[in-house]
């Protein structure tokens, strides 16, 4: 749909209601803007920050099995869980039609202004350090974070390769714990500058200021 705001028109996703029966409703208590979604204003802030609050203190699954898993099965259920807040968000912004795969709308948030201007303020190894992944299926292409047109597609491919593959490598844990900072620090800036008034959500719901993480070498 086209709405009117201010003196520019602007496209918007429009959501509607079929049935009063359907879905799992919350109460609302005013108008709903999108600074209410759970999963923006209470999901996200507290897994952003959990993110990066210890470094990792080995990465060797060979030699301390359970050390190692102990800290990946941390790392990797922080990660799924920012994933399916970022799957979410791509719903959100380009609607939810069925004949719309998660990788459509995936790149379509990848080459939008908003991923470029919000990935252009974190980047840098500090807040956004970078890994290097291939598809499983074929490991002579790489992405990586480090570059502003795959950076998307890197973050994503660390969920499928783990998530679909079952892979376990010594070198696993920090690659998680890598993406974790640097896709939790975009989706911080995104949210931060796309929804009106979430900062203050966040804030209210933490009982203190959120902001950017950074990596801690192990």
């Amino acid at each position: 749909v086209k709405v009117s705001l201010l003196d520019q028109e602007i496209v918007a996703t429009a959501f509607v209601a079929k049935k009063m029966a359907r879905g799992n409703p919350e109460r609302l208590h005013g108008p709903w803007t999108s600074k209410g979604d759970p999963l923006f204003s209470k999901a996200f802030p507290l897994v952003h920050e959990g993110i990066g609050m210890k470094a990792l203190r080995f990465t060797d699954a060979e030699h301390d099995a359970r050390g190692y898993w102990e800290q990946m099965n941390s790392v990797l259920s922080q990660y799924l869980r920012l994933v399916s807040i970022l799957e979410h968000l791509c719903v959100v912004k380009f609607g939810g039609s069925k004949s719309q795969e998660v990788m459509q709308r995936i790149r379509g948030l990848q080459e939008s202004q908003g991923f470029q201007d919000s990935y252009r303020e974190i980047n840098g190894e500090k807040f956004n350090p970078p890994i290097r992944v291939a598809d499983s299926r074929d490991v002579a292409t790489s992405l990586s974070s480090a570059k502003e047109h795959q950076a998307l597609f890197a973050w994503y491919q660390v969920r499928s390769n783990l998530q679909h593959r079952g892979k376990a490598s010594l070198f696993d844990a920090e690659l998680v714990q890598k993406s974790c900072i640097g896709l939790s620090n975009f989706m911080l800036h995104y949210l931060r500058s796309n929804i009106p008034g979430i900062n203050e959500e966040w804030e209210n719901f933490l009982q203190k200021p959120i902001d950017l993480k950074e990596f801690k070498a192990g």
